[in-house]
């Protein structure tokens, strides 16, 4: 065959730049598609609607503060965001930091129990059948089970889980993510379950749960992962009884038993244990990594005794009281501690504690570098 001309070969050109140039514009096209698709599942996954409600909802004007509550009987004060929920024994009341009520939630539970995490309030009926989920303008889930709610836990991410009974087995989780639609099951013949902690990216979660062996109780630890069908790890713990599960900020669980105090990874491998004082009277245990006992009487001539300890369980500091301790509360690298006559500010290491100057307050939570509080005049926000 002969040469090509040159017309030829810069027809020949111009067609590869031609195909380049479509393959090109395929290529950005579908990673521009992808990118789409991967923005919109993240957005559905994590209820980006649900937050942005959130955000315009925190703008609201208010008069400011104190806020009256003479018609609420307050259980407690539970952050939501930068906002607050103000639990009461009817319902829930969610505030902004302007003294603005957002939204009012009532309900008719006989045991109500509420946690908030990710801008929601999960509230549920213990002992009962209801449970409904509320961002902080309005409802945005409710459920009745078929069992009787024995737990539930929430997540930064908005995902949810509630243990009840079921029939045929001792005990049923279920988990929802942050749209409130069901994406794992699990149920045991195992054990009656009574407590659960979900980690803060709503990934796996850990059912504790109760069942007699030779007269003697017996708590189990289910570890789960909400992308496998099989159990990730299982505990036993002979005669104690579980206080409390936290998944802290580093991927591990704290428990706290009324004997021992342990760390667990995320499949139940211990990592660290200590033990419990016998007169345990108080505890705190926070996802950003330290547990708080205290124990003894406050009335003694010591007082009550309240201590620290790090991701290792080691002991950092302890303080001492001669007043009754209401609550502690571990948030910003400081431990907020309140008694029968006033709150107490200390690190989390307890190497410094003092008083807070100021009014006397009966629940508190804190936000950031701000507070809410139940006084005598009502709800109060102000800065720690």
């Amino acid at each position: 065959m002969g040469k090509a001309t040159e017309f030829e070969k810069l027809r020949k050109r111009r067609r590869i730049k031609r195909v380049f140039k479509r393959t090109t514009m395929l290529m950005i096209f579908a990673a521009m598609a992808l990118s789409l698709f991967l923005i919109w599942s993240v957005a559905y996954q994590l209820d980006f609607s649900s937050r942005a409600q959130n955000f315009f909802s925190s703008l609201k004007p208010g008069g400011g503060f104190p806020v009256a509550v003479d018609d609420m009987n307050v259980e407690k004060l539970l952050p939501l965001g930068k906002d607050v929920a103000v639990v009461t024994t009817s319902g829930n009341y969610v505030y902004n930091s302007k003294g603005a009520r957002l939204a009012t939630f009532l309900n008719s539970y006989n045991i109500p129990v509420t946690y908030t995490a990710g801008g929601k309030l999960l509230t549920f009926d213990a002992g009962g059948n209801g449970l409904r989920v509320d961002n902080k303008s309005e409802e945005l889930y409710q459920l009745t089970t078929e069992g009787k709610i024995t737990a539930g836990a929430i997540c930064e991410t908005g995902a949810f889980a509630v243990a009840d009974s079921e029939r045929g087995s001792l005990g049923r989780v279920t988990v929802y993510n942050a749209q409130c639609e069901e994406m794992y099951r699990w149920t045991t013949g195992k054990c009656y379950l009574y407590q659960l902690a979900m980690d803060q990216n709503g990934e796996m979660f850990c059912a504790a749960g109760v069942q007699v062996v030779d007269g003697s109780l017996v708590s189990q630890l289910h570890f789960h992962h909400l992308n496998k069908e099989q159990e990730a790890g299982y505990v036993e713990l002979p005669d104690e009884l579980v206080l409390s599960l936290c998944w802290n900020n580093s991927g591990r669980l704290q428990v706290i038993t009324d004997r021992s105090m342990r760390i667990y990874d995320k499949n139940g491998v211990e990592m660290a244990k200590g033990d419990v004082p016998s007169d345990l009277t108080n505890f705190e245990n926070s996802p950003g990594g330290y547990i708080y006992l205290a124990s003894g009487d406050y009335r003694a001539a010591e007082g009550a005794l309240v201590a620290a300890y790090d991701e290792k369980l080691q002991q950092t500091g302890t303080i001492r009281l001669g007043e009754k301790i209401f609550s502690m509360q571990h948030d910003s690298g400081r431990l907020l501690l309140l008694t029968d006559k006033q709150l107490y500010l200390a690190d989390q290491n307890l190497s410094q504690l003092k008083p807070r100057e100021g009014r006397g307050l009966f629940y508190v939570a804190s936000v950031g570098n701000h507070l809410y509080g139940i006084a005598e005049e009502g709800l109060v926000y102000e800065g720690l």
